[in-house]
């Protein structure tokens, strides 16, 4: 006695039809999935966006008071014109001159460190049409005597 394929089927209770694809409700769980996914992505990118383009800005105002400070180095702070503040572009600065220290002791020697130059911190103080303050320290070498007593009086 022989049974065909299809008569196993009927008593398996399979049918000759398969049932192929996604339900409805996969489609739109996957489709739900995905759009989160999407916003998450977007909402990265956008938020990068204006990170980058805030930093770009940053990054242009310190180069431009880089400039400006540079400027005013390569000039002499000794002479009368020398312009110890002033404004550029809605920017505004101030340049400060202090002496610094350099005559160290040890605590448990007499010894005492003489150096043959000067120490200066020139204070370089930027603020931006936006309202940011930058802070600029340089500190300058100079030989002995560089600014006389009447200089000092008057910027230090």
């Amino acid at each position: 006695m022989s049974i065909s394929v299809s008569r196993i089927r009927h008593l398996s209770g399979f049918s000759c039809k398969f049932k192929t694809g996604f339900t409805l409700l996969e489609v739109l769980v996957s489709l739900v999935i995905t759009g989160m996914v999407l916003a998450v992505f977007f909402q990265i990118m956008s938020s990068s966006l204006r990170l980058e383009h805030s930093a770009g800005k940053a990054v242009e105002e310190a180069v431009h008071m880089e400039q400006v400070f540079k400027t005013l180095l390569a000039g002499d702070v000794r002479d009368s014109d020398f312009q110890w503040e002033g404004e550029k572009d809605g920017n505004t600065w101030t340049l400060q001159i202090q002496e610094v220290d350099t005559e160290q002791t040890r605590a448990h020697s007499e010894n005492t460190l003489h150096m043959r130059s000067e120490l200066y911190r020139y204070i370089f103080e930027y603020q931006s049409r936006k309202g940011k303050t930058w802070t600029l320290v340089r500190y300058v070498q100079h030989e002995p005597d560089f600014f006389d007593e009447d200089f000092k009086r008057r910027h230090f």
